[in-house]
């Protein structure tokens, strides 16, 4: 649905994006991760046309994309309800029965508070909602869930999820908080200095954090035979050393230890913790 190529953002000598190449599909929910100043806003404002690439070009397949990367001027006299349909008559749609089914989808049915009186969950599921006054295929929201209490975590976290499964909405989201990234998206861009470091699905992601066996081997090649087999082939890696292995913890993984044991192929075993935060930071460093 949207390809990047080779976009660049110069401030003067400095770059804030340098030679960003991405490819997002339909039915994506994809996280850009980074560290503040890392380009993730500017990426986002350069794709939703409100900033403009030094160098590189992106291109849409479809021109029914919107965005939630500057917050909303809702009236804070107005209800919600008032507040998208004087967006709607702006805008121009004619569908006068479309704000009541937004407000139903967002989890705001019959609300007839005044914006104002709003919690900042509330106002962030009505920024939302503004953004589907168009019935978009794609969404682009920068922080959603950002100052939000943990209930209205929840409630936006289940919303995306909700638009993602029943209406194949495609999303582009960041947020500073991984661990809740990592419950909606499918898939995870890390970005750092501008630059794009790993670009990674939720599988794979899987296979990098939780808990792991790290087994020494005298001599890998003595065990080529018993590593190809298939049952273990998703669940080990050969790290840099050449000479150890990395096995995801499971019933498998076990049994291959106590074998390896019982044939006295092992120099040294350990169990190693990974969170998706040690992830993440290890992948900063590079």
């Amino acid at each position: 649905m949207l390809s990047m190529q080779s976009i660049s953002k110069k401030y003067g000598k400095l770059y804030a994006l340098k030679d960003v190449e991405l490819e997002i599909k339909k039915g994506e929910m994809v996280a850009l991760i980074g560290n503040n100043g890392s380009g993730k806003t500017t990426l986002m404002k350069i794709i939703s046309g409100i900033t403009k690439a030094s160098t590189g070009t992106f291109e849409w397949e479809t021109n029914r994309q919107t965005n939630l990367i500057e917050t909303p001027e809702f009236f804070d006299y107005l209800s919600g309800y008032k507040n998208l349909e004087y967006f709607r008559i702006q805008r121009g749609i004619q569908d006068q029965h479309i704000i009541e089914d937004i407000l139903e989808r967002v989890g705001l049915p019959n609300d007839r508070k005044k914006f104002k009186q709003y919690s900042l969950g509330m106002k962030q599921r009505l920024a939302i909602g503004l953004c589907l006054l168009g019935n978009p295929e794609f969404m682009v929201l920068d922080e959603p869930t950002n100052g939000v209490d943990a209930q209205g975590i929840i409630d936006i976290r289940n919303l995306l999820l909700t638009l993602n499964k029943e209406e194949q909405l495609t999303m582009l989201i960041s947020s500073h908080n991984i661990n809740e990234l990592y419950n909606i998206a499918t898939r995870f861009v890390f970005i750092k200095s501008g630059e794009i470091k790993k670009d990674i699905s939720k599988s794979e992601l899987n296979k990098n954090i939780g808990t792991f066996y790290q087994v020494n081997i005298d001599r890998i090649q003595d065990i080529e035979t018993l590593i190809n087999d298939k049952v273990l082939q998703s669940n080990y890696y050969i790290l840099d050393d050449k000479n150890t292995l990395k096995l995801i913890k499971n019933s498998e993984t076990s049994q291959f230890i106590e074998q390896l044991s019982q044939k006295e192929l092992i120099d040294d075993i350990s169990e190693v913790q990974v969170t998706l935060e040690d992830y993440y930071l290890e992948i900063m460093k590079g």
